[in-house]
């Protein structure tokens, strides 16, 4: 009686062995064409090319100084073209995202620099010291 349950809870390891493998083979494949998909939806016909939004913004991202960032301000404030640019560069850096954390910290990082971000709180007002 004691091989015959032996045998069993083998069967019982051996199987779920084998149904977490098909699963995580089938979890990377599903991973694998979901970022494909990503890929191509960025890159649909009619819609604006991924490299058209850095062309329109140029060479003001990311703002690594304090003067270059209020600059950049100044510039967003009156250049809607710029304004929809940034808005594109954004949605383009998070596109399929659902970890907002993750994707503030992927924006900031196109938006400004180390030591621009160190002046600022998370509210966007100056920091003190």
């Amino acid at each position: 009686m004691t091989s015959i349950n032996e045998a069993i809870d083998d069967l019982k390891v051996f199987f779920k062995r084998e149904i977490n493998n098909a699963k995580r083979s089938i979890l990377y494949d599903l991973e694998q064409k979901i970022n494909t998909i990503k890929i191509e939806l960025s890159k649909r016909p009619g819609e604006i090319a991924p490299s058209e939004p850095w062309r329109i913004i140029g060479e003001l991202l990311p703002a690594m100084e304090i003067n270059k960032f209020l600059e950049l301000n100044e510039i967003l404030s009156t250049d809607s073209e710029k304004q929809d640019a940034l808005k594109q560069i954004f949605q383009l850096e998070t596109i399929g995202s659902t970890n907002y954390a993750a994707d503030i910290n992927k924006i900031l990082k196109k938006l400004i620099g180390k030591e621009v971000q160190l002046l600022y709180s998370g509210c966007g007002r100056m920091a003190n010291g």
